[in-house]
């Protein structure tokens, strides 16, 4: 008996112990130029606390293998936040070398202490991470981003394929050549790679949407992240559409599905166009960027019914020719009220806000971005307004009774997506509290920080260490008041001049 008692103890500090490999696409971002790779991440548990580690480390310069090493932060705490588990620390660590054989020099040994900043979310069998690394010696910040579906693949439009003859579409954006339907055998070329690209982009092509007329009947320009059905002579049944099913087993030419996932919720989008209209049309003179957020099952775009599996559209079909140069439009994603989770984007760009309107005209499409909002709009302590606050302000001085604790900060967030961090540690006047809002994608971080003072021993008349009476009191809304009898902050203003803010 006794040995089996010693077992199971085994077995549970083993199991407390197991480490989870998350493997998915690794984004490397070295002073703006990036590249990818498949990487393999190791998260531990132990005592509760977590270690992430990500092992043979690599950079990719060309056709050249830069090796750096083990990058291993420990010691980390899990916080449960929006259904995730939340890892968040910054650290100098020595970067070991790694164990790939094809690997003869590891620059990690070489670099001495290299401060990280790390943030994570684990869900389920999904780990999302963005690792800032400080390369000091060699003059470069290295984010490198693990995991997708916070993105449109091929969203710069870099990467096209054959589908047919000498047609081309950008892997993950399908239009008429690849689409289903009676009609789809008659669709001609709408979407071809051009080298036109906009002032500033970092890539060297872009997609190219042209309309064309059959028998005098305009067929729009199309393309979209998930299918084109071309079902109906007439341009405006919504027989023709785009549409996404992540039921569907369907592959495009290139091995890739007709739909894109998404893991979390963007509050705009943005893309850069170059519209022209063959024929100016006064009565049809816009192009068209519309998407869809939805649950993965079935939608098509123009809509046939009323569909409950939506999260949240937006769309802009107002986009003007302007002179027929590159501009960036965005628009923000509209949620809705619909009880779905996020799991699939169908984006769907036309050379005509209407269907089979306008002329023989061209789109130029370059560098979409989804957008993630990273900001507070509200910050308490045990339910009181921070006297002063501004999402803009980020340090704010305090004086209060007692120390709060992480659960008596509560904020609100500008950001779909977007959490809140708080930290508190302890000082020898008080605490000092760190609150940090990270949008969904973990791109974007803002801290706000609270310096807090102690009053507890002698209450407002000892808010200054020299006993200084206070000449007046005001209360949150600046009235002058006589006593302080309620709880809430109040704005004390001393004999020396001084003045200080209270939380009774």
């Amino acid at each position: 008996m006794k040995r089996i008692f010693t077992f199971i103890t085994l077995f549970a500090i083993a199991v407390s112990a197991m480490a989870t490999d998350y493997t998915d696409q690794l984004t490397v971002n070295v002073n703006g130029s990036i590249t990818s790779q498949t990487a393999t991440i190791s998260v531990t548990q132990q005592n509760g606390k977590y270690t992430l580690s990500l092992n043979n480390f690599i950079l990719l310069i060309g056709a050249e293998k830069m090796g750096i090493g083990n990058i291993v932060l420990s010691d980390l705490t899990g916080q449960d936040i929006n259904g995730y588990t939340v890892l968040k620390t910054k650290q100098d660590i020595t970067i070991t070398a790694g164990n790939d054989s094809s690997i003869s020099v590891w620059m990690g040994p070489q670099l001495g202490l290299v401060p990280v900043d790390m943030i994570a979310k684990i869900k389920g069998d999904k780990l999302y991470t963005v690792i800032n690394i400080n390369m000091q010696s060699m003059n470069q910040i290295i984010q490198v981003t693990f995991g997708t579906g916070y993105q449109i693949p091929n969203s710069d439009f870099e990467n096209f394929h054959t589908v047919s003859s000498s047609s081309v579409e950008p892997n993950n954006w399908h239009s008429f050549k690849s689409a289903s339907g009676n009609l789809a055998s008659m669709a001609g070329d709408h979407l071809f790679k051009s080298t036109d690209v906009r002032t500033g982009a970092t890539g060297t092509s872009c997609a190219l949407l042209k309309s064309t007329s059959i028998f005098t009947i305009i067929a729009n320009g199309t393309m979209t992240t998930g299918r084109i059905n071309a079902g109906s002579i007439s341009p405006d049944n919504t027989a023709n559409n785009a549409f996404l099913d992540m039921s569907k087993t369907d592959k495009d030419a290139n091995g890739d599905p007709f739909y894109s996932t998404l893991s979390d919720n963007p509050d705009s989008l943005a893309v850069w166009v170059k519209f022209t209209q063959g024929t100016p049309n006064a009565d049809h003179p816009y192009a068209t960027v519309s998407a869809a957020i939805t649950d993965g099952t079935y939608y098509q775009d123009p809509e046939d019914k009323t569909y409950t599996n939506v999260v949240a559209k937006g769309k802009d079909n107002t986009i003007a020719s302007n002179g027929s140069v590159w501009q960036r439009i965005a628009f923000p994603f509209n949620y809705t009220s619909n009880s779905v989770d996020t799991k699939a984007i169908l984006v769907t760009i036309s050379t005509n806000a209407d269907a089979g309107k306008g002329s023989v005209d061209e789109l130029y499409v370059d560098d979409i971005s989804l957008i993630y909002n990273a900001k507070l709009t509200s910050l308490k302590i045990k339910g009181n307004d921070v006297p002063g606050f501004s999402s803009d302000v980020t340090t704010y001085d305090l004086s209060m009774k007692g120390k709060p604790s992480a659960a008596d900060i509560t904020t609100a967030t500008e950001g779909k997506g977007a959490f809140t961090i708080t930290e508190i540690t302890e000082t020898t006047t008080g605490e000092t509290v760190l609150v940090t809002v990270a949008s969904a994608d973990l791109k974007t971080t803002k801290n706000y920080t609270l310096n807090i003072t102690d009053t507890t021993q002698g209450g407002i008349s000892n808010i200054s260490t020299d006993n200084v009476q206070p000449v007046a009191v005001y209360n949150i809304n600046g009235q002058r008041i006589e006593h302080m009898q309620q709880h809430g902050f109040y704005i004390v203003k001393q004999a020396d001049g001084k003045t200080v803010k209270v939380l009774k």
